[in-house]
């Protein structure tokens, strides 16, 4: 059957009249008939109106359909009129800043206008090849540039209007002083003095549509969406979701290199002040409130639960099975809404990684600081186990897509569990490592450190390569990616993968991620067990975690799951568990 979406793209105005004819006809013909059947003491008029109303309700979504698509490339046409104008208004008025810059006989003067007019042509000029070259693709360079380009104009335009409410006055007196080096009378010298409001509306209106062409372009590049996997429901819907997660892990380091606002005491004795600086983040400060952090996180998260658990008795919303028990407790426990939202906002999935991972970096990277401040270098230890956790904090950042078919997502509800593990437990509990190395490094030697490196490598080959190929089989079993792999057939439609990774073990991926974590743990030595509680309270969580996966699994495949560990009989470690 032809789609709704293909009628109204393929409908010409032609075959719109016609229906709409034809639907008149139908009508006056349904009306004669139930007149006849009225007067004759008939029943069946009812099914008439019912198919009556279906046909006008068919042509009217005929209709709207082809006035929202007309509308939709009228928008789309004006904003690419919006931004050819632009990009003839700035190149314009950049050489015209520079050809007046050329005659002027004041050096100021002279390098502003020049330099103002350069940059506009040349962003300009750079941003429309950027566009054209990038046309609306994902991930485009092109359009890359043509978003800096646009922002770069924009600020232009902003510290023009700031300077003229700023500093009006003195500019008219410097026009006059400098009037026959400018080459200008005193009547244009009037005639600007009158123009300073509709000069700033100029210079706000460019600045505006200047941002809104660089939001436009970045949004394709930066805030790219990806569906989910299909609702529970059974309805098909599929939920969009921005990722990009690792762009956000380096603006949070960037932020904190150049734009950490803080006090700065200046002078001496009565003559002390107090200066708020921007600049270099005194990463020190996590270690020596780590205490107080970690309170305020695990209040917010308490904050949040309780949120979301009042919010998930509103109406229309998706329930999580595991989360609607009727149990208060339960249910506050486990999360009773699947995907609570803010707009296009997704609280689980922006929590699933971003804050406790990103926070989980930051903290370690404050016990570096501290470390080194307090022995005056850094121990291999302490490198490593940054390099280790940074990388492993920003590879699933930018894989972060893949979570979106995991079983936090599409299956368990978002409640104090996910909440307090994603938002307090991970950053706190993972960065206890680093925390130790602090006051007790072990100092390795480096034939230890190589060891160890070997062991995280094997471990991460391990975890990155099954997670990588389950998600490709997921999102497209016939690419030539994982063609190659046999996989089981179920009675439900869905595919088991049996071979490639996921034919040596089950959760060979929980494999590889312990092996990681034991590594970390590793670099703290053998003269303590606390370092070593990741891996123990890891390990127990991995083997809950697949126990439970197991009993779903047997529930949702029934004896299909039976023959699946028939052929994939080792559930971590092949041939022997």
């Amino acid at each position: 059957m032809e789609s709704r979406s293909s009628r109204a793209r393929n409908s010409t105005a032609g075959s719109a009249a016609s229906s709409s004819r034809k639907v008149r006809k139908s009508s006056k013909q349904s009306t004669s008939t139930l007149r006849a059947q009225s007067r004759a003491g008939k029943g069946s008029g009812e099914s008439i109106t019912t198919s009556t109303t279906a046909s006008e309700r068919i042509s009217l979504r005929h209709t709207t359909l082809e006035r929202e698509a007309e509308a939709e490339s009228l928008a789309s046409s004006c904003t690419s009129c919006i931004l050819g104008a632009l990009h003839v208004i700035d190149v314009g008025l950049g050489v015209a800043c520079i050809v007046y810059g050329g005659m002027v006989h004041v050096v100021s003067a002279m390098a502003t206008c020049i330099s103002y007019g350069l940059l506009l042509v040349i962003g300009s000029i750079a941003g429309a090849i950027g566009y054209c070259s990038g046309g609306r693709s994902k991930r485009s360079p092109g359009l890359m540039v043509s978003a800096m380009a646009g922002f770069m104009i924009s600020l232009m335009n902003v510290a023009a209007f700031v300077a003229i409410l700023v500093s009006w006055d003195p500019f008219i007196d410097f026009l006059k002083d400098y009037q026959e080096a400018l080459l200008l009378t005193e009547d244009s010298i009037e005639t600007i003095q009158g123009m300073k409001i509709p000069l700033v509306i100029i210079f706000v209106v460019l600045a505006c549509l200047e941002m809104y062409s660089g939001e436009c372009d970045l949004a394709v590049v930066l805030l790219q969406a990806h569906l989910g996997a299909p609702l529970p429901d059974g309805s098909g819907k599929r939920l969009s979701y921005r990722i990009n997660g690792h762009l956000a892990f380096w603006v949070t380091l960037l932020l904190l290199d150049v734009a950490w606002p803080r006090w700065v005491d200046i002078g001496r004795g009565k003559d002390t002040k107090s200066v708020l600086v921007f600049g270099r983040a005194p990463m020190t400060w996590l270690y020596d409130h780590y205490n107080t952090l970690a309170f305020v996180t695990i209040l917010w998260a308490i904050l949040l639960a309780t949120y979301l658990y009042i919010k998930s008795f509103g109406k229309g919303l998706l329930l999580a099975v595991g989360g609607n028990s009727g149990s208060a407790p339960y249910d506050f426990f486990m999360g009773r809404e699947l995907n609570p939202r803010w707009g296009s906002f997704d609280w689980k999935e922006f929590c699933e990684l971003r804050p406790g991972l990103i926070g989980w970096m930051l903290l370690n990277l404050g016990m570096v600081s501290t470390q080194y401040e307090r022995l005056g270098y850094v121990t291999g230890s302490m490198i490593l186990i940054n390099i280790f956790q940074g990388f492993y904090v920003w590879d699933a950042l930018y894989q972060e897509r893949a979570i979106l078919t995991t079983m936090d997502i599409t299956t368990d509800g978002f409640g104090f569990m996910l909440v307090f593990g994603d938002l307090a437990w991970v950053p706190f509990t993972y960065s206890l490592q680093a925390r130790y190395l602090v006051d007790h490094d072990p100092l390795l030697p480096l034939s230890s450190l190589v060891f160890i490196l070997c062991v995280n490598m094997i471990g991460y080959s391990i975890f990155r390569g099954a997670n990588g190929q389950k998600d490709a089989f997921r999102r497209d079993p016939n690419s030539s990616e994982v063609s190659h792999l046999t996989y089981l057939q179920t009675k439900r439609g869905t595919k088991l993968l049996t071979s490639g990774w996921w034919g040596m073990a089950r959760k060979i991926n929980y494999t590889g991620d312990w092996i990681m974590g034991l590594s970390w743990c590793m670099l703290c030595g053998f003269d303590s067990i606390v370092p070593y509680f990741y891996a123990i309270y890891f390990a127990i969580l991995l083997v809950h975690r697949s126990i439970r996966d197991d009993h779903m699994c047997r529930e949702k495949y029934g004896e299909d799951w039976d023959k699946y560990k028939a052929i994939v009989p080792y559930r971590f470690i092949p041939g022997i568990v």
